[in-house]
């Protein structure tokens, strides 16, 4: 008999990653709307580089003012849960996304923060 049969390593590494994924609809659902905000459709996730050139459409004035307001709320509804809701791995699965542009959308949170922050 095998010392570690697969069954129970698969069991194992199901319970490590569990508690990433669990209690993350908030984010789900609050990341979503601020896609639908700036003109995406529900269930329709763009590519990063759809997004991205849509943002950069979004720099100044009132359609950056709208945005900023929209990402203040969804700013305040990911504080509902825990950060480790917005690690690339758990954007990944909400999302069904590759690992790079995982990356990218949570990085660009940050991104979008700084902008939102300096826009007065």
């Amino acid at each position: 008999e095998d010392s570690f049969p697969l069954a129970s390593i698969i069991q194992t590494l199901r319970n490590i990653s569990l508690p990433n994924f669990v209690g993350c609809e908030q984010t789900q659902a609050c990341f979503t709307d601020l896609l639908t905000s700036i003109g995406y459709d529900v269930g329709s996730f763009p590519s990063y580089d759809d997004y991205s050139k849509k943002m950069d459409g979004i720099a100044s004035g009132q359609p950056l003012k709208n945005y900023c307001g929209t990402f203040a709320a969804v700013s305040q509804c990911f504080g509902q849960e825990s950060d480790s809701c917005r690690t690339p791995t758990v954007f990944a699965s909400l999302f069904n996304l590759d690992g790079i542009d995982a990356h990218k959308f949570v990085s660009d949170l940050d991104l979008r923060k700084i902008m939102c922050d300096n826009q007065e």
